[in-house]
């Protein structure tokens, strides 16, 4: 991330976490799996993106709702 920026870097942690909560509330498992390495180990779910959204799809039944709020990260760089 150095080549980055640090200020850009922060940005795209803090993405990462809000698309994952908008992903996870609305059921979308294209994008939550697009959040993902291409090579992901899923373990019995499988490899791939593929895999992220058979974990995700078994999970997620579970709940009737959901409501992720995402703050107060605090981003520290070695």
């Amino acid at each position: 991330m150095e080549a980055m920026g640090e200020l850009p870097a922060r940005d795209a942690i803090r993405q990462l976490a809000e698309r994952y909560a908008l992903a996870v509330d609305g059921l979308d498992l294209d994008a939550l799996a697009d959040l993902f390495a291409p090579d992901v180990d899923n373990g019995r779910y499988g490899p791939g993106r593929e895999g992220v959204k058979r974990f995700y799809d078994q999970s997620l039944r579970k709940f009737h709702a959901s409501m992720h709020f995402v703050g107060n990260h605090v981003i520290d760089f070695d």
